[in-house]
């Protein structure tokens, strides 16, 4: 399996500054993008959204848009489907793959060896 499917080095990403939290929220909840940040605002009221969000945040705009999610700390890279959270950066993680906010899938080992292996802080899903 190729690692990417674009030679783009893995972190960089289209659209707004800092808005890896809403394209992954809209990526994983299937809402839209607009959805997502109009309820960012109301969650982040001072900066949009523009300077990232916490975890803490990222979980209030998910309850608004009807969605619970918690954290695993523990994440099984090859099996677990949800938001990962890196140091610095999220995405999407289902089944072994890293769905980047820009459109890239990568193999999340390869991906992570790309970022000389950036720490794996947990994963945001919706409680079973």
């Amino acid at each position: 399996m190729p690692a990417a499917v674009s030679n783009r080095f893995p972190g960089q990403h289209q659209g707004e500054n800092a808005d890896c939290a809403i394209v992954a929220l809209s990526m994983y909840l299937g809402v839209s993008y607009e959805d997502v940040l109009r309820e960012v605002a109301l969650v982040d009221k001072r900066n949009k959204g523009r300077a990232g969000l916490w975890t803490r945040q990222i979980k209030q705009v998910a309850r608004r848009l009807g969605h619970e999610l918690v954290v695993k700390r523990k994440v099984d890279l090859d099996e677990d489907y949800g938001i990962l959270l890196l140091f610095d950066h999220i995405a999407v993680l289902r089944n072994g793959l890293l769905l980047e906010t820009n459109g890239e899938v990568w193999d999340i080992h390869d991906y992570l060896a790309a970022l000389d292996n950036i720490s794996v802080e947990g994963i945001l899903v919706v409680p079973e």
